[in-house]
């Protein structure tokens, strides 16, 4: 179950690194979408105006961001330290400016103006797109992309809340789950805005019977031996868990996977090779 989890979270990681890089603009669309998009990529391209690479310290891992260019628009290449050199020599990972452009198009030329919302306490814009991976109809897109929901923050024009639905397929069976990644506590770093708290939330993982069943009897298991170990050996299992007791609990309770990621340290123009 927690591959299944691993598996829509990259999927919903990816989505919001394409929605961030713009590309030239085509067709009519909605005029306040276009207006919203397009003020949101000029106080980003200003923001990383003089910013060449950073890197972020996360949870134990180190994503390295180095700059490039799609189209004359400026975005940010990412390296996940210990990854194969080889593989990121070819370029086989890093082919997000290939879909960028194509995303961003699709929100600009289909996008609906929703209106404004309250999210933790911030007035957001609501941009929404039906259906968008049938609009891009690109190969190298995430696949099964459903409607998608952005809401940008226009006071500090930062994007607030990415949520979507996509369509998997696990095990030959097909489920629609609803993915929200949720970016708080924003901080000024060299005059870029980095989130430092990122909240995933899953809906709708639907568990069968079946696997409803062996969950709760792992879990139950789990418990037993957690019980019946010496105090200072569960603590120490208790605390290398963390709350991911408490996230599989929720699973099983309420079909809701949630979770917390937290920036330790940014780094800015560390002067990596690009």
């Amino acid at each position: 179950m927690f591959y299944f989890v691993k598996r829509i979270s990259k999927a919903l990681v990816l989505m919001v690194f394409y929605s961030l890089l713009a590309s030239p603009v085509s067709g009519q669309g909605d005029p306040e979408v276009r207006d919203i998009l397009e003020t949101w990529q000029r106080h980003y391209e200003a923001s990383i105006e003089n910013i060449d690479d950073y890197v972020v310290v996360r949870d134990n891992q180190t994503v390295h961001y180095i700059k490039a260019y799609d189209n004359g628009r400026p975005y940010f290449k990412s390296r996940v330290e210990g990854a194969d050199q080889q593989e990121l020599a070819s370029g086989k990972n890093l082919t997000e400016a290939e879909v960028f452009s194509k995303v961003y198009d699709a929100i600009l030329e289909n996008g609906v103006y929703k209106g404004t919302e309250e999210l933790n306490g911030h007035q957001v814009h609501v941009l929404y797109v039906d259906k968008i991976t049938d609009i891009i109809d690109e190969p190298s897109a995430p696949e099964a992309l459903e409607d998608v929901y952005l809401r940008i923050d226009p006071d500090e024009w930062v994007l607030r809340e990415l949520d979507f639905h996509v369509r998997l397929d696990y095990e030959g069976e097909e489920r629609i789950v609803n993915q929200v990644m949720q970016m708080r506590d924003y901080r000024d770093v060299e005059g870029m805005q980095i989130s430092y708290e990122t909240a995933i939330i899953i809906r709708g993982l639907a568990l069968t019977d079946a696997e409803r069943r062996e969950a709760e009897e792992g879990l139950a298991e789990f418990e037993r031996e957690l019980e019946e170990m010496p105090e200072s050996q569960r603590r120490m299992v208790e605390q290398m868990m963390g709350d991911r007791l408490a996230q599989f609990k929720r699973v099983l309770e309420e079909d809701v996977f949630e979770t917390v990621n937290r920036v330790e340290e940014v780094r800015v123009n560390t002067g990596m090779e690009h």
